[in-house]
């Protein structure tokens, strides 16, 4: 199955938030947890968080 477009954007919001924010070894394993979920390949989580639509500026 799967999850829908609706959840899989919010969660990569969501995730890309805390990856622009963790440290090396903490992003190692955002990017796990992201692709246990998902499904996608290593590669493709690491392109989604760092382009810049995901950069927070507080």
């Amino acid at each position: 199955m799967g999850l829908d477009m609706k959840t899989r954007k919010k969660l990569t919001e969501e995730t890309a938030k805390r990856y622009c924010t963790a440290g090396k070894k903490q992003k190692s394993k955002i990017i796990d947890e992201f692709t246990a979920t998902t499904g996608k390949t290593r590669a493709n989580p690491f392109e989604i968080f760092i382009t810049p639509r995901f950069f927070v500026f507080d």
